[in-house]
């Protein structure tokens, strides 16, 4: 019996690692990467820039020599992410353009039955405390990120034909080793205690959903297996139903990693931009990760409703980042140097 065939655009991303190891033996997995492959890679990988007609062309024509002109599922996964370059050209070449290009490649050379898009939570406009935001709130994307999944949707429903469309909202991503780039930051900074630590730019008790990434594989895994009982263009939103606030955080992690709970004092955030500043000023003083664009929205808070994906995926998270921060720090106290560059800090 055949088994369906399944093609991931960025495996070798965590989201791509984790959603092939999900999926197992269950289904045949073709893999897509801008690496060269490697010995240690599986043998159905294939090498494609995202950014280049020539390569997606060239890719997807060896794809449809190997397994046929029909694929079950597309998991695309490939986009730009960056807190501290935000280089529009970048968004555009990858996200944008990347997802287009190979939209188009794809319906000249394979007949594909469904096409499964990752994007984000922070497409939505930001919720007040007591609301929730479903698959129908009004979207108010903050920064390039997610204004570069909103083209990047709207490019797919336009190029749409025959394909069944998934779209994933997705909160922001974790696993038991932390690789979350806000939690790593917040960790770092109480780690060294720095006096920083114990000022936040806004509203301390704005929060947002993660999402662990073993329960997302778990929902491209449910999608996949009912690909042909999903509406025919559907929006699901993807995350844990707590929303913890920085505040919370805050005092989980003091307690973990320095054995005291303290306070953390909100500051106003003409006060922190100019910190900002002067520390992007001072030669020879690092960086700071925390930019003045990021202060605009650090205390935007999202509180998600997750019922549309329980209903069609029979899919709820079974992690929870408060439960899990434990095992980041742990990890962190096992081999702290590793840890830090692990997480480029």
């Amino acid at each position: 019996m055949r088994k369906p065939i399944v093609l991931i655009t960025g495996a070798n991303g965590r989201l791509g690692k984790s959603i092939i190891k999900r999926f197992g033996d269950a289904f045949t997995i073709i893999a897509t990467d801008n690496e060269e492959p490697h010995e240690v890679q599986q043998e159905n990988y294939f090498q494609m820039d995202i950014t280049s007609d020539e390569m997606v062309d060239d890719c997807l024509e060896k794809i449809r020599e190997k397994f046929g002109d029909e694929i079950d599922s597309v998991i695309h996964l490939v986009a730009y992410y960056s807190f501290g370059d935000q280089d529009w050209k970048k968004y555009q070449d990858i996200t944008i353009e990347g997802t287009k290009r190979l939209i188009l490649s794809l319906k000249k050379k394979i007949q594909v039955k469904q096409f499964i898009f990752s994007s984000t939570l922070l497409v939505y406009e930001p919720c007040q405390k007591g609301e929730k935001i479903n698959e129908n709130s009004p979207l108010r994307p903050e920064w390039e990120y997610p204004k570069s999944k909103v083209i990047s949707e709207k490019i797919l429903y336009e190029e749409n034909e025959d394909v069944h469309l998934v779209i994933f909202r997705i909160a922001g991503c974790y696993d038991d080793y932390c690789n979350s780039i806000p939690i790593s930051q917040q960790i770092k900074r109480i780690n060294e205690n720095e006096m920083r630590k114990n000022f936040f730019s806004g509203d301390i008790n704005s929060g947002s959903p993660f999402l662990h990434l073993d329960d997302l594989a778990d929902a491209f895994f449910s999608a996949v297996q009912k690909r042909n009982e999903l509406p025919h263009e559907v929006v699901m939103i993807l995350g844990e139903p707590n929303s913890y606030s920085y505040d919370f955080l805050q005092r989980q992690l003091g307690k973990l990693i320095l054995k005291k709970e303290f306070a953390t004092y909100s500051i106003p955030k003409f006060l922190a931009k100019a910190v900002v500043w002067i520390e992007n000023q001072l030669p020879f003083y690092p960086k700071p990760f925390i930019q003045p664009w990021m202060i605009d929205i650090s205390d935007a808070h999202y509180d998600i409703d997750v019922s549309l994906a329980k209903e069609l995926l029979d899919w709820t998270p079974k992690r929870d980042v408060a439960k899990t921060l434990p095992l980041m720090v742990q990890a962190l106290k096992k081999d702290p140097v590793q840890w830090y560059k692990d997480h480029k800090l």
